[in-house]
Order: C-alpha cells, then structure tokens, then sequence
C-alpha cells in the first residue's frame, strides 16, 4: 500500500522552497509507474539555518506506506531536526509591530487523549500578520498558471490540405481576387504566425509574494480556527473509521491536510487515509497556498511547526533580501552547446 498525495500533489505548488525556480520532479510510488502524478519541486534551494552548511545533495524522496520492519530504515537520510521554539523565539524576538503573540494548544490525534496540557507560543510575525488578499489572489494564480502549457498548433496557409483553386474567376465577376480559399482573409483559412510550438505559461512572482502568500495564508488559516498543532501522526489503529470519527467528534472540517517533516509518513494514518479522498498526507516542503485554502482544516505537527516558522522567519529577516528578490525572478538560461568536445 503507497499514500501519495493525491490532490494535494496534482498541481504545482507554491512551496515552503522559495529562493530558487521551481525544479520539476515526480513523486511516484516505486510500483506505480503508470502514474504521472507530477509537481513542481525547488526546494533544493532552501536556505540552510545560520550557521550551518546546506547540503548540495538530496535524497530522491517518495511518499510510501512505512513499514517499521524496513531493513534500510537505519540507514535512511532523516530531516535535519527543526529548532525548538525557545530558539526560534530568541533568534527572531518579536518586533513592537507584529502583534501579540498567539497560542495554540498542542493536541494529538489518540481519541484518549486528545489535548496535552501544553500550549504553544506562536510567533506574531507568521501567524498574526494582517493578510492582503491581492496576494493571496496572485500566489493561488500563480499556482495555477505556471503549470500550464498551451499545444495548439495552427497552421498556416502551406500546410493546409489543398483546396478547390480558385473560388470564382479573377475576372468579370465584380468580387475580390482570390486565389485560394486557405488563405487567411477566409473562414477556416490558414493562420498567418500562428502558433507553432508549444507555449508555455511559467512565470515567476516576486519573492516576497511568494513569501508574504505563505505567510498570509497561516494568519487566515489560524484566526478562522482551522489550524491545529498535534504531536506527531501517529494513531492507535489504521482502520479509516478511526481517522473519521476523531475528526467528527473534534469538530474539524471533513477536508483536513495532514503536514509532517517527514515525507515517509507513519503506518498506521498512510493506511487510514489512503482510500479517503478528502484527507491528504503532505511533508512540510510541499506546503503551499493553494492547498491550504483547498482544504478546510490544516493539522501541523510540532516539528513541522517550527520547520515552518524558521524559514518563514528567515526569508523575511536576511540581509541579501532584495538580491535574492531580483535573482529568483530570473529563468536560468541552458548551457551553451561546445562542438569542440564531439
């Protein structure tokens, strides 16, 4: 049995990875290699923690069902471990402006015990921000655009069956000459440069839209109350009943988006969500608008949290800010072709 995100992955998304253009890569389950399931992915490019050194390499990643008897499970390459809320808090302190900061408690998703005694202190600046819906509006369109690719191919007069020759003699008529009815003057003509090759509509915003829409999206997302932080995803049982009954008697909205660190998601929630449409599994750096506001309810785990917070934290607090703004804008061009090593 494989979870891949189903709907949360069918369209590129706006990524928590936003210094980079978006590199594509397909997430697929290594049986399932009819599926095309594809999303973009840039998350290469995430900026490393001050202090620490970014890897240039990663590990390809797949969502597929976890397995505790796994024999490389010792071996896998884990998420770096996120830093704790007391480190966020002191390496970012709030500013005067950014509002009170907000708490939420930390719940889990066992029926027995489904809130802790602990409450979360989230920081204003992501979570308290006053959201500007034209952002919003152009982060969804962007997602929804870049992906798209227009095949139309018109043809021109030349590549046009041949017709009947002339439509009436040049002469004595008293109408226009015509040669041919493919040409462009007619209906159902021939396409004078019309369009050949495909045509894509990739375009990038600016990287403080793409920054500021994550941003807003958490704020509308936390003040309507559909923000949850639970301890991790792991449940007592993989019956999906379990997973729908939890989530009635919590009072959560039927559509819910389950975020976690780590793209190999626990046994147990892989299998009860598997065959349940409405319910997706999504590791953090798949986080984007457009699936935020496609679900109803958001369910973070602890560690996803503070994934979230010091990335958000430190696009908006580097000092190179308007450099990376001004290169993220541009298309890398391909490398020149050398005829001198053939």
């Amino acid at each position: 049995m494989f979870q891949i995100c189903r709907r949360a992955c069918q369209t590129p998304r706006n990524v928590l990875r936003l210094l980079a253009v978006p590199r594509y890569a397909s997430f697929k389950a290594p049986d399932a290699a009819a599926s095309n399931e594809t999303v973009v992915s840039d998350l290469d490019q995430i900026p490393a923690e001050p202090g620490t050194a970014a890897s240039s390499e990663r590990p390809s990643r797949r969502f597929v069902f976890h397995d505790e008897d796994l024999d490389n499970e010792s071996s896998r390459i884990r998420p770096p471990v996120p830093p704790s809320r007391e480190t966020i808090f002191r390496q970012y302190p709030p500013e005067s402006l950014a509002g009170v900061t907000r708490y939420a408690w930390l719940e889990t998703l066992d029926a027995s015990e489904p809130r802790t005694d602990r409450l979360l202190a989230l920081h204003p600046e992501i979570w308290a921000a006053r959201p500007r819906l034209d952002n919003l509006f152009h982060n969804v369109e962007w997602q929804l655009w870049y992906k798209d690719v227009w095949y139309t191919h018109e043809r021109n007069p030349k590549q046009m069956p041949p017709g009947i020759g002339r439509p009436w003699p040049q002469k004595g008529t008293g109408r226009a000459r015509h040669r041919t009815i493919r040409s462009p003057l007619w209906v159902d003509g021939g396409r004078c440069h019309g369009a050949q090759n495909p045509r894509s509509h990739f375009y990038m915003l600016p990287y403080m839209n793409r920054l500021n829409g994550l941003i807003h999206a958490l704020s509308v997302k936390f003040a309507q109350d559909d923000v949850h932080i639970v301890r991790d995803l792991h449940i007592p049982s993989p019956d999906p009943e379990y997973i729908e009954d939890f989530i009635e008697n919590q009072g959560w909205s039927l559509s819910t988006l389950f975020v976690d660190t780590d793209d190999i998601m626990p046994a147990n929630i892989t299998a009860a969500t598997e065959k349940i449409n409405h319910f997706n599994l999504m590791p953090v750096y798949g986080l984007n608008v457009h699936s935020m506001f496609y679900h109803s309810t958001l369910v973070l785990t602890e560690s996803a949290l503070n994934t979230i917070e010091s990335k958000l934290l430190f696009g908006l607090h580097r000092t190179d800010r308007t450099d990376v703004a001004i290169n993220s804008m541009r298309t890398p061009r391909p490398p020149k072709f050398d005829y001198r090593t053939y």
